[in-house]
């Protein structure tokens, strides 16, 4: 993982899901996982995305990002200060990385933050 990675813990994740319900526009919280897993249960307020398509998606132009995942695309933080995060937790931390790198590597670094206890953590804590 880059060296610009902020790992977050459950409270602050419990945080930003609690926030993202009244402002929307700080936080994209990213589930990497599986659509079934994702469908099982995931973080409230998060959109899935599940790892080997995160380089692509984020990578497409923003009009066709925001018409396939209903969000805009966020923008670097070095271009817009005020983006929001991206927020990225999977099961139990390792797809969580891999897409934290694929998204460093599209220059997503000062913005984006990982959950990595993940679900695993967050579902049992949480109640959901």
């Amino acid at each position: 993982m880059g060296s610009n990675l902020q790992v977050i813990s459950f409270e602050e994740m419990k945080k930003i899901s609690d926030e993202f319900a009244s402002d929307p526009s700080k936080n994209v919280i990213l589930d990497v996982r599986s659509p079934s897993e994702y469908g099982a249960g995931h973080v409230p307020g998060a959109v899935n995305i599940p790892v080997d398509t995160v380089a692509e998606a984020f990578s497409l132009p923003p009009s066709e990002f925001s018409s396939k995942f209903k969000f805009a695309l966020p923008a670097k933080k070095s271009v817009d200060p005020a983006s929001p995060n991206i927020v990225v937790y999977c099961q139990a931390g390792m797809r969580a990385s891999r897409a934290a790198d694929a998204l460093s590597h599209l220059g997503y670094t000062e913005n984006l933050l990982v959950y990595s206890k993940g679900y695993s953590e967050y579902g049992p804590k949480s109640g959901h």
